[in-house]
């Protein structure tokens, strides 16, 4: 079974535009069959690119023609053109194989009162013929060597009068027609005797031809009318077609589910309400999980990979009640911790060891270590003011201001106390004059 393509090439006074047609046949068994509904695209010739210029179904059509177009019931497909062109028609029907055919869509002949013209064409090679531009007509001619034989160049061909030649040596003989159609059934013949009875069965004899294709059916029940936003089709019974729109209910996925994109950064998972333009969740390709406030706010918490065995996240993180819940647990401690006090160089760092306050110039031991410069303070009872413990520039131990005595310094001032309380006790006063002057001098 093949296309068969032929290509008629009417050319008649009266139409404006440059004219082509082909009619598509089905060659099945040495029978041609015109193949209506045919499939019919146009291409640049030896190419599969479409052909660029501008096609029309009628001779008075304004719009462009859209491929692929549909052959008539005769098979015939017509194609007009502004201007003439040579164009490849792929021709396809299903169940043979596609077909190709170079149609010259030429313009048909002017009818000149005055001089009877014939009009020129050439098929040779890839190359068509377009109209020839000129100032005047006047000025278009071209005067063979034979008397009387005067070229026309007209804005839709060349002319020349219709003068009979001597006739020319017969042409090379054609290539064969396409086969006709076949011809109606003879009426059958009489009977012949019957043959004697055979005693082996018989070779197979050959398959038949395939029959014409029939008439294409109805359209199929196809999706039903009706259905609302986020509704689905959903088989309401084992029979053929039975189906209805309906709100999906709950249900469960069976895992492994996989999500997959091209790229990490590719949001691979949604979760919105109806009025939501962005979503309230969503989940890349990476792992990184958002979350926003939907309507038409972006998504804007995040927890995310930060490398191997971090994870990050850009919010605070509060439990779901005041004074509830733990961070950690006995049994499964946090090992380190880092959290920022004051600005980015006095960060709070927590160990197994120690707990410090500044990222530099902390004591080396120690469970609670204190930059220099930093303070340990109290509010007083009337919370009213602060108390400080700070150290002084002299390496001093300073209580809201005033320096806090050591134990060496209290045991040399209690000792210098008893030294003079002794000492005073040696003395006798008597009427503001002194008895006694000598003795140590008493220095406190």
């Amino acid at each position: 079974m093949a296309i068969v393509v032929a290509q008629p090439a009417p050319r008649e006074v009266g139409f404006g535009r440059a004219f082509g047609r082909v009619t598509v046949f089905a060659s099945r068994a040495g029978t041609t069959v015109p193949l209506a509904g045919a499939t019919v695209r146009a291409y640049v010739p030896g190419t599969g690119t479409p052909w660029p210029g501008v096609l029309y179904d009628d001779e008075s059509a304004t719009a462009p023609v859209a491929f692929p177009v549909l052959a008539d019931a005769s098979g015939a497909v017509a194609l007009w053109a502004d201007e003439p062109g040579r164009v490849e028609l792929e021709c396809a029907y299903a169940g043979y194989g596609a077909q190709r055919i170079t149609l010259d869509v030429e313009l048909p002949p002017v009818a000149d009162p005055d001089t009877p013209y014939d009009y020129l064409t050439k098929d040779e090679g890839d190359d068509y013929y377009t109209p020839l531009a000129h100032a005047t007509e006047a000025d278009a001619h071209a005067t063979s060597p034979d008397a009387g034989n005067v070229f026309d160049w007209r804005p839709n061909g060349i002319y020349v009068p219709a003068v009979a030649g001597p006739e020319g040596p017969p042409g090379a003989e054609g290539p064969p027609g396409a086969q006709g159609a076949q011809g109606p059934q003879g009426p059958q013949g009489p009977q012949g005797p019957a043959g004697a009875p055979s005693t082996v069965p018989g070779p197979q004899g050959p398959a038949g031809a395939n029959g014409a294709p029939g008439a294409q059916g109805p359209a199929g029940p196809g999706v039903p009318a009706g259905g609302a936003t986020s509704q689905v089709l959903t088989k309401t019974s084992a029979t053929d077609y039975a189906t209805a729109w309906q709100t999906p209910a709950g249900g469960s996925v069976t895992i492994p589910l996989a999500l997959q994109s091209a790229a990490t950064t590719d949001n691979v998972l949604y979760a919105k309400i109806p009025a939501d333009t962005q979503p309230r969740f969503r989940m890349d390709a990476g792992g990184k999980l958002e979350w926003g406030a939907g309507g038409a706010a972006t998504p804007g918490e995040s927890l995310s990979r930060f490398g191997s065995g971090v994870l990050q996240v850009n919010a605070d993180f509060y439990p779901q009640s005041n004074n509830n819940f733990n961070f950690g647990a006995a049994a499964k401690r946090w090992q380190n911790g880092y959290f920022t006090a004051v600005d980015a160089t006095n960060y709070v760092a927590v160990d197994g060891a120690s707990m410090r306050f500044g990222s530099t110039q902390y004591p080396s031991t120690g469970v609670l270590r204190l930059k220099n410069a930093l303070a340990i303070t109290w509010r007083n009872a009337a919370n009213s003011a602060d108390l400080p413990l700070t150290v002084d520039a002299t390496n001093a131990l300073t209580f809201n201001g005033l320096v806090v005595v050591t134990q060496a310094a209290l045991t040399a001032l209690t000792t210098r106390v008893a030294t003079l309380e002794a000492q005073i006790l040696s003395h006798t006063h008597q009427s503001g004059t002194v008895q006694n002057a000598g003795g140590t001098a008493i220095v406190p």
